[in-house]
């Protein structure tokens, strides 16, 4: 970019009415001023107020324009047989050990509603399974513990050295400096080369009164806001030479505040795999038609699939029927599947559409100049959908997985009593309990398994015996009440009560 000027700057807000924005600049200082007409120029505003102008459109779903998933595109996990699930693990491992895998987790989150400033990912969770005890450790540890079972389960592929994981971070500009810091420490203690971490910046854009006038935040500053996770696509759009040279075929999406969240999951990349899907998103059964979530559905018009908010729905949709399961059940819960060259496309596909999303936007008033907090929305923030780019796959797939297994989001301070902290341990630790009741360990409850040691519940049937006395086989680390301990140790049978 050339030298920018202010002539520069009101040339290009007058061709989309935004002259406003200048309307402190001769109070500025020198600094102040190169700072605000920087932010014009590099604030995406065509591309906002475009989506701006198109969102004022909302095009309304009948009943006649929207299908049930059909059942060749729908597989139950729990409806599977055991040799079936075997095959798309084994087959997942395969495509990890070979280095076809990449994964995406959405970071670019605060936890201002937990009433906290800081990343969602790298806040303290209260349970010591990892050495730095947040999301994104515990994601780290999944990730290393994945790669060795790869390596284990092929270890004459293991040898061309190609068995790693790619994990992209997608922070926003309030997140990635604290992000970056806290995933140096989880780098370091779950043995991740660093090289397979890469940062990137979720883009941002401006934010609009209802009239179609960009807020300014500052008198030196336009008010913005992560532009929502469909923002994904354009800023992945130049690691794309990254997963084409690395032999990536595939990259899971998912949430960073989903505590249960199976990163890289073998049977979801082994499904794919095995029937060459190029898009597959993961759901949990919706079993109230009152359940705000969004659902997956077939569109009638295009043949295509996309997710329908709860509210879109009509009263008759949400309450009809399948034998004795909702028609529309495929609960979105943002955890998807993406073939490389569907993402491919996504990434050059510069018409996915904006959503405006009422918010109560800090803005400076143009007559006072002072800063306002509004108390209400006020204003608009433009989001894309990660889940718009469905009706580019010629291969579509649900892969519905069991909500208490694999889905506690992190949204809501603990006063909720949803979707918070504490259902987030109380689901982990329920799940956790199920894995040593399946592996027949009877000797201890209410117990973390470190990711160390199993990913999914799997291989723990060799510690059946290791809490009875004069045990000699391997050990086995958990973690009880935020106490981490291995067993066996004299400190389990004098410290732990293992029933309690």
């Amino acid at each position: 970019m050339g030298e920018i000027t202010k002539e520069g700057a009101l040339n290009l807000l007058s061709q989309f009415g935004q002259e406003h924005l200048l309307n402190f600049y001769d109070q500025l200082d020198a600094e102040n001023k190169t700072s605000l007409l920087k932010d014009i120029m590099t604030c995406n505003l065509a591309e906002a107020c475009k989506g701006f102008v198109e969102s004022s459109t909302v095009t309304h779903l009948s009943d006649t324009d929207l299908l049930p998933i059909p059942k060749d595109a729908y597989v139950c996990r729990k409806d599977l047989k055991e040799k079936t699930l075997t095959h798309y693990w084994d087959t997942g491992l395969r495509g990890i050990v070979q280095g076809k895998i990449a994964v995406v987790v959405l970071a670019g989150g605060q936890a201002t509603r937990l009433g906290m400033n800081a990343p969602k990912g790298v806040i303290g969770l209260g349970i010591n399974a990892t050495p730095s005890d947040n999301l994104l450790g515990l994601q780290a540890a999944k990730i290393k513990k994945l790669q060795e079972l790869a390596r284990e389960a092929y270890p004459d592929i293991a040898e061309q050295g190609r068995c790693k994981i790619i994990w992209l971070i997608m922070t926003s500009a309030p997140t990635r400096k604290l992000t970056e810091l806290y995933m140096q420490r989880v780098i370091k203690e779950s043995n991740l080369d660093p090289k397979q971490v890469i940062f990137f910046d979720q883009p941002t854009i401006p934010c609009f009164d209802y009239d179609g006038k960009v807020l300014l935040a500052d008198k030196n500053e336009l008010a913005k806001a992560p532009n929502g996770n469909g923002g994904l696509y354009s800023a992945l759009k130049r690691y794309i030479p990254l997963f084409r040279e690395h032999g990536t075929e595939y990259i899971h999406v998912y949430c960073v505040d989903n505590i249960l969240c199976r990163v890289a999951d073998p049977h979801f990349i082994g499904l794919a795999m095995s029937k060459n899907l190029d898009c597959i998103a993961k759901v949990v059964e919706k079993k109230k038609p009152q359940e705000s979530v969004g659902v997956i559905c077939q569109l009638t018009k295009s043949d295509t699939y996309g997710v329908i908010e709860y509210s879109e729905l009509s009263k008759g949709m949400a309450e009809k029927r399948e034998g004795e399961k909702l028609a529309f059940r495929a609960g979105n819960i943002a955890n998807h599947l993406f073939h490389i060259d569907l993402l491919e496309r996504a990434c050059n596909e510069d018409d996915l559409p904006y959503h405006r999303a009422n918010k109560k936007i800090p803005y400076v008033d143009l007559q006072s100049g002072e800063k306002i907090t509004p108390s209400q929305p006020n204003g608009v923030k433009m989001e894309k959908f990660v889940f718009d780019v469905f009706g580019m796959s010629k291969r579509f797939c649900i892969w519905e997985v069991e909500r208490s297994q694999e889905f506690s989001p992190l949204k809501n301070p603990p006063e909720a009593g949803k979707d918070c902290i504490l259902t987030c341990r109380a689901d982990l630790y329920a799940e956790h309990n199920r894995w040593l009741e399946n592996a027949g360990i009877t000797w201890i409850k209410n117990a973390l398994v470190l990711p160390k040691f199993s990913y999914a519940g799997e291989g723990l049937e060799q510690y059946v015996d290791a809490g009875k006395p004069g045990y000699q086989g391997p050990k086995l680390a958990m973690v009880k009440k935020m106490k981490p301990f291995e067993v066996p140790s004299e400190r389990f049978f004098d410290e732990i009560d293992p029933m309690a």
